[in-house]
């Protein structure tokens, strides 16, 4: 048995910070660092998480890796005092002895978007889908009402601040944009939103999804015409599927929603009802699975 005894260093004692986490880690099997809801913290999570902390720390980043929690430690004493060498061996057979979790198992979906992701989660609660239907997955809902495209990059530095990184991220917006800035500045954020998710989260599967229509556009000071503004919709969609899929790692979701169905929009005709939310919440969940999670 290895005892390993406490420094005694207030918020820098590594024994101290395990006490405190099993007090809240939930009661739930599995390997030792989870979720709230039990689900696995996934080997790219811990090192995401790891590049974080040692940024903030003024250390660099790329000398250190997950590496170093496994056999690295033991590495360095062999190197030091050759007659402890036998630690490496006993570190490699514990290694060998790990359970890692398969590769397209990576855990954090998150749904960013407007009101339509914010109705869209209320919905999934009520419905027991909240989760999109994955099981070793944990899907975070960050729908917030009249949220647009040139808002994304810095809600998404404020998000990142405040929840583990993603594995995957669907990206919900431009409703809000349309009439209200010209087509050449929609694509332009467009452009900015995809950018900043990939360098943000370089290994995360990014999805983005279509521009819902809308039954009416209304209180639009640029323009006024519903022909138009349709229009836009359409090309911004074009413009977006054809930047999505040139990158690597990342997918677009099309929508199959016609204005003619108006039980699928609330009466304003810009929210949608229930049914059109369960289509929506339906979408993410293929979009999901198409992705490989679990």
């Amino acid at each position: 048995m290895l005892r390993i005894h406490g420094n005694g260093i207030e918020n820098m004692c590594p024994v101290q910070a395990m006490e405190k986490y099993l007090v809240r880690r939930p009661a739930a099997k599995g390997p030792l660092f989870c979720h709230a809801n039990g689900a696995p913290l996934t080997q790219y999570q811990f090192g995401a998480v790891l590049r974080r902390v040692l940024h903030h720390a003024g250390v660099p980043p790329l000398q250190h890796g997950t590496h170093s929690f496994r056999i690295g430690a033991a590495t360095t004493a062999a190197l030091i005092h050759p007659q402890i060498e036998h630690t490496t061996k006993i570190a490699k057979l514990a290694q060998k002895s790990c359970v890692f979790l398969p590769a397209n198992c990576r855990g954090n979906v998150w749904v960013v978007g407007d009101s339509l992701v914010r109705r869209a989660n209320e919905r999934a609660s009520s419905t027991g889908k909240q989760n999109l239907g994955l099981s070793q997955s944990v899907v975070t809902w960050m729908g917030k009402g009249g949220a647009t495209l040139q808002d994304f990059p810095s809600e998404l530095q404020r998000r990142t601040r405040r929840s583990l990184p993603p594995d995957m991220i669907i990206i919900h917006l431009g409703s809000n944009d349309l009439g209200k800035c010209p087509a050449k500045e929609c694509r332009q954020a467009i452009e900015t939103a995809i950018r900043s998710s990939r360098e943000m989260f370089p290994q995360a599967h990014l999805t983005w999804s279509a521009i819902l229509p809308r039954l009416f556009y209304y209180g639009y000071e640029r323009c006024t015409s519903q022909v138009k503004i349709e229009n836009v919709r359409k090309s911004l969609n074009k413009y977006a599927k054809r930047r999505v899929l040139r990158i690597a790692n990342a997918s677009f979701i099309s929508h199959s929603f016609a204005t003619h169905e108006h039980r699928y929009f609330r009466r304003d005709g810009v929210h949608l009802s229930d049914a059109g939310s369960d289509i929506l919440i339906g979408d993410f969940m293929l979009a999901v699975q198409s992705a490989g999670f679990l």
